[in-house]
């Protein structure tokens, strides 16, 4: 059995994908510890997996026994959307714990996730160091850039994931692909009924208070008109 640790777990995404490879290998698992700061993340997650998380990593004392541990850790200090303050931010520092608790607790291996911006984070010496650094733990590594619209997921969203393992070499059989950098090269590069869209996850019956406002609408619209986007329906 592998017994694995879920860190900034958010309501789960890692978790059910690790979860869903193993149960496909015939490999008996099982979450010993999740830990989620966000309360409504964490209310979602209990919805999701019948468990609560503890919150804040910092103050959790004690921790199991464990093989693997998953974190996507916070990405805002990395993100091209936010500061890019990287380490200079307290989230930023938050990989310090993860490489704390590796060195501490010595699992067989782990799986990271962050935004596509830590590769190039203050000219890449970020994820230089964060890799260094888990090499020096004893861990061989190996990661992948890879778009969740390539999986058969409605979203445009390139992530990078790093794995490591104590005593072998990590064998990746997928290679980086950044995918289409917009829906619209999507549609152009992929058969739309291939894969899956928007439009097969949408709801048919949602409250009212999810309506968008008749002035949201109104504001909009005039965005789309000034800017002109060649909006495209994939039947």
């Amino acid at each position: 059995m592998i017994r694995f640790v879920d860190f900034f777990a958010g309501i789960g995404g890692i978790r059910i994908g690790f979860e869903q490879t193993l149960t496909d290998l015939v490999i008996s698992n099982k979450c010993v510890l999740s830990s989620e700061i966000d309360e409504r993340a964490r209310e979602t997650y209990a919805l999701n997996f019948g468990e609560f998380p503890q919150g804040d990593l910092y103050k959790i004392s004690e921790f199991p026994d464990f093989d693997f541990l998953l974190a996507g850790f916070p990405c805002q200090p990395f993100s091209y959307a936010g500061k890019q303050k990287g380490f200079g931010d307290t989230r930023g520092t938050l990989f310090f714990e993860i490489e704390r608790l590796l060195g501490k607790h010595r699992p067989k291996g782990f799986l990271l996730e962050n935004v596509r911006g830590l590769l190039t984070h203050d000219n890449g010496r970020t994820f230089a160091t964060i890799i260094q650094n888990l090499e020096d733990l004893g861990y061989k590594v190996q990661w992948r850039l890879l778009n969740s619209s390539e999986f058969n997921v409605p979203q445009n969203r390139v992530r990078v994931y790093i794995v490591g393992l104590r005593d072998d070499d990590p064998i990746l059989t997928i290679e980086s692909n950044k995918g289409s950098a917009d829906s619209h090269l999507f549609k152009n590069k992929q058969d739309c009924k291939a894969r899956k869209l928007v439009a097969d996850i949408l709801e048919s019956d949602v409250p009212e208070s999810y309506d968008c406002s008749l002035v949201f609408q109104s504001k909009l619209m005039q965005v789309v008109e000034q800017k002109k986007y060649p909006f495209t329906v994939c039947a």
